[in-house]
């Protein structure tokens, strides 16, 4: 949106060939693709702008479950491809954003280089999830599903509306229903009451390198056996027939102290004088 912006004035003082060439160098800048018509470019460097695709604290991990799923420089399939076959067989990558469009879900690399499908247009699956940071809860009953009910469950479980990429609700017999453009309408506006009670909604959030390693370190210690504690040294009891030692017995005794006499001498001329 801010790039058309940009472009619309430049275009409007009857420099047209500027406007496109600013946008290829931004582009270029940001190692992305200049083919495409001029406005096809400008939208792709607005959405480029407005995701941004280096926050590491913000993305998923899917897995090609495919041989050779082209990436896409838009959203759809009747768009131009920028890598045929870039994606292999169980290979990991990382989106930085997920979208739907016609029922499909598209995912944006995270290095910013285009947009994959998870499936086909037949419904073959492309690529699936891997390792994602689920939260769920059951609700019992009817009375539940309302506002109240459904805020204080999601406050208890940690879940913010902001970092849900995918939210569904189950039923007990199996059915399925996606919640109605979350997290834009609340999900007590979806309609489940032709469904099954007891329910169980499903949060799948944006993973973070934070939340790997508190999940790896949680893995380690439980891995971990604990250290056995030292046994307790027991308190034995002195007998019965000790006899308790006073103080005086147990004060070290000195030896006595011997009195020294000083021996006194006569001189020799008081002697005679005698």
């Amino acid at each position: 949106a801010s790039v058309m912006i940009t472009v619309s004035p430049v275009i409007s003082y009857k420099v047209r060939s500027f406007g496109s060439q600013l946008v290829k160098r931004a582009l270029a800048s940001r190692n992305l693709s200049t083919t495409g018509s001029r406005e096809e470019q400008a939208e792709r460097l607005a959405d480029f702008i407005l995701y941004p695709s280096d926050q590491d604290w913000r993305y998923t991990e899917w897995r090609c479950v495919q041989e050779l799923v082209d990436v896409r420089l838009q959203l759809g399939f009747n768009v131009p491809t920028l890598h045929a076959g870039g994606l292999c067989l169980n290979g990991i990558i990382r989106a930085s954003q997920e979208r739907v469009k016609e029922g499909i879900r598209y995912l944006r690399l995270a290095d910013g280089s285009g947009w994959v499908p998870t499936s086909d247009p037949h419904g073959h699956q492309l690529l699936t999830r891997e390792n994602p940071n689920i939260v769920k809860f059951v609700i019992e009953n009817q009375s539940s599903w309302s506002q109240s009910g459904l805020l204080s469950r999601m406050r208890e479980s940690h879940a913010c509306p902001s970092n849900v990429v995918e939210a569904f609700v189950e039923a007990s017999d199996g059915k399925r229903r996606e919640l109605i453009s979350f997290p834009k309408c609340p999900p007590w506006e979806t309609a489940v009451q032709d469904m099954v009670f007891p329910l169980t909604l499903t949060f799948i959030t944006y993973s973070s390198p934070r939340d790997k390693a508190l999940t790896a370190s949680s893995a380690e210690d439980a891995s971990i056996e604990p250290p056995t504690p030292a046994p307790k040294r027991q308190h034995r009891e002195p007998p019965a027939s000790a006899k308790k030692r006073t103080h005086e017995e147990t004060t070290p005794k000195l030896p006595p102290r011997r009195r020294l006499r000083q021996k006194t001498t006569v001189p020799s001329v008081l002697a005679e004088s005698a």
